[in-house]
């Protein structure tokens, strides 16, 4: 789990440097974020969007968060929180090292993605 928190650590830092540098008109920390963490920002946005562009996949999402909710209801908040949070964190993590080794494949074979 300690990966988890240096991750979000790690995350918020760069996240607040970024955010602050645009706001002063330098968008290239922005940019290096965002493809540093384009799984993170796939993650989050990509489901969003479809949670409210399309009905069908909102009742689909409802069928699994109402089970979870359920559960995590009888659940302390803080431990809500840090096992849903890591839940999401660990799969974010998990695809930026499948991603790397992909890169990584792909450079052995001297092809490019």
């Amino acid at each position: 789990m300690q990966d988890i928190d240096d991750y979000i650590a790690q995350v918020q830092r760069e996240l607040g440097s970024a955010v602050a540098a645009a706001t002063s008109g330098d968008t290239r920390l922005a940019w290096q974020f965002a493809t540093d963490h384009r799984f993170l920002l796939v993650g989050t946005i990509v489901p969003v969007t479809l949670l409210f562009r399309s009905p069908t996949v909102a009742m689909g999402a409802m069928r699994l968060l109402i089970p979870l909710y359920s559960i995590g209801r009888f659940l302390p908040p803080r431990l809500q929180w840090r096992i849903f949070s890591r839940m999401w964190v660990g799969a974010i993590l998990y695809l930026e090292r499948a991603a790397g080794q992909m890169r990584v494949i792909d450079k052995t074979r001297g092809h490019r993605r």
